[in-house]
């Protein structure tokens, strides 16, 4: 193995530990009964498809700005892992309506069990949301767009 797949091999494992226990380590958790807990529903477009359900909690740290935490869950079917279902844990924040979260979890595909690791980015309004989201995964990379809206 030469040096630079070395390097670059390190270097995704090391993005991997961090993203992966930044998403559990803050976890706390998410009942959706609870008042303070909001349920989304997310339909991703792009490499993979799917209807999801997200659950987050968001505590107020300033004006406009908010950590969140939460839990997405639901059917995708993705271009290179087939069919399956998704489990995934995130933290994250949206300040003034930009919506930002590091994600991790496991999905169960066609093509076998899976770990991932992602990011979703865009923006947030009162019951609806919108933005781009890419993963990394067994079989390499998904991207694609989603949009949000709030069920409760």
């Amino acid at each position: 193995m030469s040096i630079f797949t070395q390097k670059k091999l390190a270097t995704f494992l090391i993005f991997f530990m961090i993203a992966y226990f930044s998403a559990c380590v803050h976890q706390q958790p998410i009942d959706p009964k609870d008042s303070n807990v909001e349920v989304w529903e997310i339909k991703l477009s792009g490499q993979t498809k799917g209807k999801l359900k997200m659950l987050m909690k968001r505590d107020e740290i300033g004006e406009g700005m908010y950590s969140i935490i939460g839990k997405i869950s639901g059917e995708i079917d993705d271009h290179r892992g087939g069919l399956g279902d998704a489990d995934y844990k995130f933290d994250g924040e949206i300040e003034n309506n930009i919506f930002s979260i590091h994600l991790g979890g496991h999905s169960e595909m066609a093509e076998g069990p899976s770990s991932i690791i992602g990011k979703m980015n865009g923006t947030v309004e009162k019951s609806q949301g919108s933005g781009r989201w890419v993963v990394t995964h067994a079989l390499g990379t998904s991207t694609g767009n989603y949009v949000m809206v709030k069920i409760r």
